[in-house]
């Protein structure tokens, strides 16, 4: 009955486009009906096994009834259970912002007390540098003030000394000249008494040139007074003044001898202490050069993975690409394969159909079998298999379209996972940048000192002296605290770059790693951060020493 049926069908195509879908459907109907007779149990049950719906239980007990679950509810359930995967995943994003914002503000922070820190101590560098400009201009005045009455008062005793010794010269010259005139006076009058006395004339002549002799001697005596300063007479007034000033004036010059010498110790124990801060400055130079060997090792390490991480990721890729077109292209070729199957069965069926009618009915009873299926109406039976055939069409359509979701989906997380790795180059490009910056500026940084000034009889000489509060605060260089802020903000970058991958990475469906083994790439990022977290790990703690020192600058 079922080919008699189809081979009306093919004969009214021509006729009846409805007719002819009808007789396809039922030739497709019989066809899975003989394919049924030929499979087993097991394959019949797992293409009409209950759905879940039916299989859910009211009760407590195995013989309950199933739940009188519509088809119509369970498109609601799932696009309940849609909504809520949705909405959880939009929860778990929102997770993820927050804690990456939360992140950047806390960098930020950072960011800013340090340069707020950094602001604060060149504020106090240069203002313990203008009261060190003071204090410099202020000593001088002192000094220069010193130094003058000191001159005013050398000259005044040097004027004084001078015109008491001149008195002294000129009442001995004139008593010698008296002398003189009385010997000569003397030696008229006994020229005149004697007469032709030759005796007494040369004897008194004699005495006459003793007298002078001892005039001019006395004389050379008083002009060497003169030249050096005398012991003064403590009988007159003046002259004790004079030595009570000068005996004032020699104590302040043993108090200032007193002062250099001490001054003169203060510099030899500044010099001993600037020995020992220049050696522990060696020392730490010394230690920031083995600390920056060790990060560029580290930073070599790293490179290195992140190229072997870059090389594999590339190969994976190129690979999943592979394989993506390799299965589109075998689910084309099958469904066309399937498509062409079933035309040429459907052409063979209908081949042997009417040359079975032809060689079973005549041209007459063909007509009337023609006229009595155009005025009968399409059976319950057509009905269903034009419903199936519809179904397959569909689910054809449906698989399509979830490849193509799921290659659009596969496409943007291999654009965002590039997006990522980029993102990383760039940060640590950055990072890199930031270090040789902090390296090339640190060393300007140098801690405020007061110099102090003492006088020589011949040169001057200036030593600064660190402040004592700057000093136990800042005992590190400018060099080791810019390594170390550019390591610390390296780690930074590198773990807010860690962590931007690593939500992203989660953010995809959590199947991919099961199917598909090429999107455990995050797995091995997340190895080389631990890796690379390590490393930093035992860098900063052989940097924690340092680091407690320079707390009271950053507080």
């Amino acid at each position: 009955m079922a080919t008699r049926i189809s081979f009306g069908n093919l004969q009214s195509n021509s006729q009846s486009p409805t007719n002819s879908y009808a007789r396809k459907s039922i030739t497709e109907e019989n066809d899975s009906i003989k394919n049924l007779d030929t499979e087993d149990d097991d394959s019949i049950y797992e293409k009409f096994k209950p759905s879940l719906a039916e299989d859910y239980k009211a009760g407590f007990f195995y013989k309950d009834i199933a739940t009188q679950t519509e088809t119509s509810e369970i498109v609601d359930i799932k696009e309940m259970t849609t909504v809520v995967q949705d909405l959880i995943e939009e929860l778990d994003r929102l997770k993820r912002e927050f804690r990456l914002t939360k992140h950047n503000m806390l960098a930020d922070y950072e960011n800013r007390l340090e340069q707020r820190s950094l602001e604060l101590y060149c504020r106090v560098n240069d203002k313990v540098e203008e009261l060190e400009k003071l204090h410099k201009q202020r000593v001088e005045v002192v000094r220069h003030s010193c130094r003058q009455q000191l001159s005013n008062a050398i000259k005044q005793i040097a004027i004084d000394h001078s015109d008491f010794f001149d008195d002294q010269i000129e009442a001995e010259t004139d008593r010698y000249k008296k002398a003189i005139k009385e010997l000569e006076e003397q030696i008229k009058d006994l020229i005149d008494d004697a007469g032709d006395d030759n005796d007494i004339i040369k004897r008194l002549q004699h005495e006459l040139e003793e007298a002078r002799q001892e005039a001019q001697h006395n004389q050379m005596l008083y002009e060497a007074a003169a030249d050096a300063p005398l012991p003064l007479e403590p009988d007159n007034t003046e002259i004790e003044e004079l030595n009570a000033i000068v005996n004032k004036l020699e104590e302040k010059i043993d108090e200032m001898a007193k002062e250099i010498d001490r001054k003169k110790r203060e510099k030899s124990k500044i010099s001993l202490e600037k020995d020992l801060v220049t050696e522990a400055l060696n020392k730490e130079q010394l230690k920031v050069r083995q600390l920056q060997n060790e990060i560029d090792l580290i930073r070599a390490t790293s490179e290195k993975e992140k190229e072997k991480i870059m090389e594999t990721f590339s190969q994976e890729k190129k690979q999943h690409e592979k394989d993506m077109k390799r299965h589109i292209d075998k689910i084309t070729q099958d469904m066309n394969e399937q498509i062409e199957r079933e035309r040429s069965a459907l052409q063979s069926r209908e081949k042997e159909a009417f040359n079975a009618a032809l060689s079973q009915k005549k041209i007459a009873d063909r007509r009337l079998l023609m006229e009595r299926i155009e005025r009968s109406p399409v059976t319950a039976d057509d009905r269903l298999t034009i419903q199936k055939l519809e179904g397959l069409v569909q689910r054809q359509r449906n698989e399509i379209i979830r490849l193509e979701k799921e290659i659009r989906r596969i496409n943007m997380t291999w654009e965002k996972k590039t997006t990522v790795i980029q993102q990383t180059m760039m940060a640590l490009k950055n990072e890199s940048f930031l270090r040789a910056s902090l390296q090339r500026q640190a060393a300007t940084l140098h801690p405020a000192g007061v110099a102090y000034l003492v006088d020589n009889n011949n040169s001057t000489e200036t030593h600064k002296k660190p402040l004592p509060n700057i000093r136990q605060e800042l005992p590190q260089s400018g060099v080791q605290s810019g390594v170390q802020s550019g390591v610390q903000s390296g780690v930074q970058s590198e773990w807010l770059t860690d962590q931007l991958a690593n939500s992203i990475e989660k953010a995809g469906p959590e199947y991919l790693d099961e199917e598909y083994p090429i999107f455990d790439l995050g797995r091995r990022q997340s190895v080389a951060g631990d890796t690379a977290s390590n490393a930093e790990d035992s860098l900063s703690a052989k940097l924690a020493p340092q680091n407690q020192t320079s707390v009271g600058v950053n507080s």
